[in-house]
């Protein structure tokens, strides 16, 4: 009967073992798991970061020849037009610093950005419409989100176009709280 018991303890403090061991293992899994995630989530979030603070530089270079030419031309638009560049550059680097930004004003960064650019294309027309029961200011996205998109719509879709061109954005909540754009 001792020599059962003993076994009995023994089985027991085995699979005591075993178990504290399965415990472990899946905590280290879950800890290793975690850490990984938190460095793809930084990685990502840097990369997001270092996106927001670039800008095309083509657009860049358009935006200073163009105000060159409206001083050289006609001084009373170029003072309004560099205004709006420099208020879009100083909005792009303020937001390189954020995580998220409101709504409102990517929307505002991206109205500037299209203003600046059809004043130098003068081939197309834009037009932001959002949907009513969006509360822009509640509501948070990555900053310079959908600016690269619009930018690729202006430097791909009016290649070689010989009309008027148009760039409509729309904003649309779905389902499950997603934003549509």
């Amino acid at each position: 009967k001792q020599q059962e018991t003993i076994i009995r303890q023994q089985r027991f403090l085995f699979a005591g073992y075993a178990a504290l061991s399965l415990v472990l293992l899946g905590l280290g899994y879950v800890l290793f798991r975690q850490r990984k995630l938190k460095a793809q989530f930084e990685k990502l979030n840097l990369e997001q970061r270092l996106l927001t603070t670039q800008m095309n530089p083509h657009f860049i270079g358009n935006a200073m020849n163009h105000v060159s030419a409206l001083v050289q031309a006609k001084k009373s638009t170029a003072v309004p037009y560099l205004q709006k560049l420099s208020s879009l550059f100083r909005t792009v680097l303020q937001h390189s610093r954020e995580e998220f930004v409101g709504l409102d004003e990517e929307v505002g960064a991206l109205e500037t950005y299209l203003e600046l650019q059809s004043n130098f294309h003068h081939t197309f027309d834009y037009r932001i419409t959002i949907d009513k029961n969006i509360e822009t200011e509640a509501c948070i996205i990555p900053p310079l989100l959908i600016q690269p998109f619009v930018e690729n719509s202006i430097v791909h879709g009016f290649k070689g176009i010989s009309h008027k061109g148009a760039i409509e954005i729309h904003l649309q909540q779905e389902d499950k709280g997603l934003l549509c754009c």
